[in-house]
């Protein structure tokens, strides 16, 4: 009972209970209720104040926004990861924002306007809330707000930070702000924790983003950056800097000269954005050889448009780099900034300590300090940087880029005590070679050579200035041997050891430097002779225990024989060769001898004896297979047996031998001198054979590294060939031009066989113009120098009459006589000198000649016997030419009924015709095939078969 009493109990306390509980939640939920609405209504009444008293997003008046830059290179795919970067819905959602990082006058500004201007950008921000802030103006943390609220256009009464975010607060929609050159104001140690709240601040309104433009590679702490970080620019291409400066200057190179005064220029401003601006207005009132001059003269200080900004002014721009308090605290870094200076390919990251003074354990103190500040100031560059996430296993190669290092060369130039260090560097690099080690084949020490050849010429050159130069230097730049013909520094690094070892009275390094020099430029072949002499005079001087005695007369024979050649003297030439060849055979010197032999050949076939210089040819080649270890000479020795092999009209061999030569030289001396004979060989025999869109871009090679070498005299060879391969493509004016600096540059070095070659060119474009009167005095001119100079070159006097032919026979039967008399004496002439394909070409004119005076089963068996002498060589001009005028032996023959049949033989000619000299890409070929078939009622569509086909001549 007592049980069931108290159950019945604890149910009725249970049930007080849970109802206790019910009250007490709905009063709650009231109470809730009630502060919830109570809470509303106090919001909804501040708000109502707060709109009523400030009108907010309607009291912003920002200022015009700068425009878009109208020219914008070189930083297309650039600016749409920054327009995709700002547009992410990921950005405003992870509240993230952008920085663009890179050194003075890079371009950063360029691009942030760009990007704010894009389409997508203003459908995405919106017209009136995108603002850009400049801070250039902005020193300090107060300045800095100020000029934000300024931007913004607020009004005085919300001028401050807080006012600035209670604004910003009150946007509707995405804003974006552009902080313009932030490195004024953060870039003092002082400042810096007060900007970074600022920025805290600015980036804690949710719909805020900020885009920044600073000068370093360092980013403000307190902001979360969009990741990845858009890289630090870099300089823009070669393609987008010839078009910003075309483009600014009004200027587009009007011939050769002056596209490579336009790419040396390009060069020294090293794809600055700025440099380039500045630059290319001065060469509106100043042509580009006078803007080289003064780059010379004046370096970056000429770069400015006269007001002191670093907008307008490099060397402003450089100066705020260098002000950095960063590197104001870091000595070293200045001196890090000097040594930079004299290193044009930079230098990898773990060699600095050697080229330094470091202390016993191999370090500098400070050092990566030093680096580190160089870095976020963004004065160096990091050729190799490691890729995001992820350290490179290559070297990270330190450089400046050209502005900042003509000013720290020009302003802050290295002391001697920073010197001492670095000529120690290189010359234990080069201590192990020699003279005649120069010619040997150490792969890896020749790639480790070249990549350091400018380094090496720099620093030898500001120890050379010097008054008192070290024999050490000079001993260094004749151990560079033909690694000097890779850099155009040789033609100061050269002159410079020479006057060093004159100074100091070392006879035996001023009679190598002699020789070197002899390599280095065009002179006149006088000069070259007097040199040569030089030479063998200092060698005579040298005691008879002296080593370099022998080595030094042998040399001098070997440059006194090749000035002989030069000067049209071959047997001299020889006779000088075979002294040196007999002393090095005594010495042992293989890779001399292949040198000698080399040279050999070449005057044998420059005298016309093709089959001596054949012999010789081989006889230097097979040396050099038998001593490989000296490739660069072997490729000397292959060229010259190409040569021979192009003039005898083997053509296959003749490739063969070009291209095997720019193989070994592609190892060692890719991009040199050597190699640009090679390819200049090459593509003269591509001419040749009539595959022109073979033979232009290699002998635009040629000429392009030939003229950065600043060889004048082998760029003309280039330019001559090339103005006539335009003259196949129909391109008269280009020709012309081609062949006029050619032929001036010839003559300012007495090149007088490059001089008559020009002539003939002259002389054929006139007579394709049909100015006959013209081309004939062209070749009068020729001749004079050629009996002025009592005969030289390869067959100059036959090229002189062979061509007197194709200008007689172009007037007509009247000249037949003599232009056959021409035809004869040039083929004898080319006969004895073993020329198949000129020869050819004399026959080939006997047949026009005996066609245009009625004896036309005579043409026929020219044109005939000119195909059976060249139907294995390919030249496609000459195969083209007979089958013309096979084609007009046809129709002649036909009679005056024209029978069915030879005029059927007489058009399958005149299509064989057609097709060759379209794969000569011969315009006046193809148009004399167009004028026959036009003459006769033939249509060129008529033509069939493929335009490629197989050299078949039935």
């Amino acid at each position: 009972m007592f049980a069931v009493s108290s159950r019945l109990t604890s149910i009725r306390v249970s049930g007080q209970l849970n109802e206790t509980i019910r009250k007490f939640r709905d009063e709650f939920e009231i109470a809730v209720v009630s502060a919830y609405q109570e809470q509303e209504a106090l919001l909804s009444a501040a708000s109502e104040k707060r709109s009523k008293k400030e009108p907010a997003i309607k009291t912003l008046h920002p200022k015009a926004l700068p425009p878009a830059p109208q020219l914008f290179c070189g930083r297309r795919s650039l600016l749409e990861i920054l327009v995709s970067q700002l547009c992410d819905p990921d950005t405003l959602q992870s509240r993230s924002h952008l920085a663009i990082l890179g050194s003075g006058g890079i371009g950063k500004t360029s691009l942030a306007l760009s990007a704010i201007h894009d389409e997508t950008v203003v459908a995405c921000f919106g017209q009136d809330t995108r603002f850009f802030i400049s801070c250039e103006s902005a020193p300090t943390k107060d300045a800095f707000v100020a000029a934000i609220a300024d931007a913004l256009g607020v009004d005085k009464d919300n001028q401050d930070l807080s006012g600035i975010i209670r604004m910003l607060s009150l946007i509707e929609g995405r804003a974006l702000l552009i902080l313009d050159n932030l490195e004024t104001p953060w870039e003092s140690p002082s400042n810096r924790a007060d900007v970074e709240d600022v920025l805290s601040q600015l980036t804690s309104v949710p719909r805020v983003t900020l885009l920044i433009t600073l000068r370093g590679a360092e980013r403000p702490s307190g902001v979360r950056w969009h990741r990845p970080f858009l890289p630090p620019l870099q300089s823009v291409d070669i393609l987008a800097a010839r078009q910003i400066f075309v483009s600014i200057s009004d200027m587009v190179p009007a011939n050769e000269d002056e596209e490579s005064a336009l790419g040396q220029l390009l060069d020294v401003l090293d794809g600055v954005p700025l440099a380039l601006t500045l630059m290319a207005n001065l060469a509106q009132t100043n042509t580009y050889e006078e803007l080289l001059q003064r780059w010379k003269e004046e370096k970056t200080s000429m770069l400015t448009r006269g007001f002191d900004s670093h907008l307008s002014s490099i060397d402003i721009s450089i100066q705020v780099s260098l002000s950095s308090t960063r590197l104001q605290n870091l000595p070293i870094a200045r001196r890090v900034l000097q040594i930079l200076s004299l290193l044009p390919d930079g230098v990898e990251q773990d060699n600095l300590p050697k080229i330094m003074t470091p202390d016993a354990d191999g370090h500098v103190p400070g050092l990566l300090a030093a680096l580190a500040a160089l870095r976020q100031t963004a004065l160096v560059v990091d050729d190799k940087p490691p890729t995001a996430g992820h350290l490179s296993s290559s070297p990270r190669s330190l450089r400046l880029l050209s502005p900042i290092r003509e000013y720290v060369r020009s302003k802050l130039p290295i002391g001697r005590h920073d010197l001492v260090p670095l000529l120690k560097y290189y010359t234990e690099l080069l201590q192990s070679r020699s003279p005649d080690s120069a010619l040997s084949g150490d792969h890896q020490e020749s790639i480790r050579l070249r990549s350091q050849i400018v380094n090496v010429s720099n620093v030898l050159a500001e120890v050379l200035i010097n008054p008192d130069p070290p024999e050490d230097a000079i001993d260094c730049v004749v151990k560079l041997g033909p690694f000097s013909t890779i850099s155009p520094a040789s033609n100061v690094l050269l002159p410079l050891a020479l006057a060093a070892a004159q100074k100091i009275g070392a006879r035996a390094l001023e009679g190598q430097c002699l020789m070197m020099n002899y390599y280095r430029h065009g002179a006149k072949p006088q000069q070259q002779i007097l040199e040569a002499r030089r030479v063998l005079e200092i060698a005579e001087e040298l005691v008879e225990t002296d080593p370099e005695k022998v080595k030094l007369k042998s040399r001098g024979f070997t440059l006194l024989g090749d000035a002989y050649r030069r000067n049209g003297q071959k047997a001299k030439a020889l006779e000088a060769l075979q002294d040196s060849l007999e002393m090095e055979v005594a010495l042992g010197n293989f890779a001399r001898q292949i040198q000698i032999l080399y040279f050999m050949s070449n005057a044998l076939e420059e005298e016309g004896d093709l089959q001596a210089a054949l012999e010789v040819g081989m006889r230097s080649t097979k040396l050099g297979a038998e001593h490989p270890e000296f490739p660069i000479p072997r490729a000397y020795c292959t060229v010259q047996l190409g040569k021979v092999y192009f003039f005898r009209g083997l053509f296959r061999q003749a490739e063969e031998c070009y291209r095997t030569a720019l193989k070994i030289q592609d190892d060692v001396l890719a991009d040199s001198g050597p190699s640009a004979i090679s390819l200049f060989c090459l593509g003269e025999l591509y001419y040749a054979e009539g595959r022109i869109q073979e033979a232009k871009p290699i002998l635009e090679k040629a000429y392009q590294i030939q003229l950065k070498l600043g060889r004048a005299d082998f760029a003309s060879e280039s330019g001559l060939i090339l103005g006539r391969v335009y003259l196949s493509l129909g391109k008269i004016d280009e020709c012309l031009t081609r062949t006029h600096v050619s032929f001036r540059r010839f003559g300012e070095c007495q090149w007088v066989e490059g001089q008559i070659e020009c002539l003939l060119s002259l002389s054929q474009v006139e007579r394709l113009r049909g100015n006959l009167v013209t081309a004939r005095l062209h070749l009068e001119e020729a001749k004079q120098l050629y009996r002025k100079n009592a005969g030289t070159g390869t067959g100059g006097d036959a090229d002189i009459l062979y061509e007197m032919g194709n200008v007689l026979s172009s007037g007509g039967s009247e000249a037949g006589d003599e232009a056959s008399k021409y035809y004869i004496i040039s083929a004898l002439i080319r006969s004895r000198r073993g020329g198949r394909l000129s020869v050819a070409g004399c026959i080939k004119g006997l047949g026009d000649v005996a066609l245009m005076d009625g004896r036309v089963l005579d043409a026929k068996s020219c044109y005939n016997a000119t195909l059976a002498l060249i139907r294995h060589t390919g030249d496609r001009r000459q195969i083209g030419g007979c089958f013309l005028g096979l084609g007009d032996v046809a129709f002649a023959l036909s009679g005056s009924a024209r029978n069915e049949g030879g005029l059927s033989e007489s058009r399958q000619y005149y299509e064989k015709a057609l097709t060759w000299y379209r794969r000569a890409d011969d315009f006046w070929g193809m148009k004399a095939c167009r004028d026959r078939l036009s003459s006769h009622g033939w249509q060129e569509s008529d033509i069939r078969g493929p335009t490629t086909i197989n050299p078949e001549f039935n």
